[in-house]
């Protein structure tokens, strides 16, 4: 703990970071520190969750110095307005925002159009083509993956930005297909 309290900031994502990250707030509230400053990215929102465990979630987060999240639905802004000593905010992730969660049937169209039926695994990124978050090195580290994989790998890499024309050159210079990193704004 003394390591912790020595740092500035703990910057937070996912489960297993976010029960640490309560346990440290305990812990930094019993010895009355003031550092680090507790931050969680919440990757969970608009997510199927179901209502009991999202509950638990939202109880974690209240064990924050600051919050964000990636898209606006309905419990998560109710859980802002209600908790408004808790710095919270909205960064966008590279879709279009606020749109609400997906049908299944516009999950099972986009399937259908948009990737190949060979396709058995998907990895891939959401996200928005700047040059802070390297999205050139986000297609190479792809375009390795999907030489030295099987036919069946295929990547996306959904969002739009600056750096968007960079990559879709990147990729195909590298002799990929539209199929095999699909560079281009995401559909709701």
């Amino acid at each position: 703990m003394r390591w912790i309290s020595k740092q500035d900031v703990l910057h937070l994502h996912l489960t297993q970071s976010a029960v640490l990250g309560t346990i440290i707030y305990w812990l930094r509230s019993w010895a009355r520190a003031v550092k680090p400053t507790i931050i969680e990215t919440y990757h969970g929102v608009g997510m199927n969750i179901p209502r009991p465990l999202r509950s638990v979630h939202a109880w974690n987060c209240r064990r924050r110095d600051a919050m964000s999240i990636m898209v606006l639905d309905t419990f998560w802004s109710n859980f802002m307005s209600r908790n408004a000593g808790l710095l919270s905010g909205l960064i966008l992730n590279g879709v279009d925002a606020p749109v609400g969660p997906a049908s299944t049937d516009s999950v099972r169209a986009y399937l259908a159009n948009e990737i190949p039926p060979t396709a058995k695994r998907i990895i891939g990124t959401v996200g928005q083509f700047r040059p802070e978050r390297q999205p050139l090195e986000i297609a190479r580290i792809l375009i390795e993956v999907l030489k030295s994989e099987p036919s069946d790998v295929h990547a996306l890499m959904c969002g739009s930005g600056p750096e968007l024309s960079r990559v879709r050159a990147m990729v195909g210079a590298a002799g990929m297909s539209v199929w095999q990193i699909y560079t281009s704004r995401c559909r709701k």
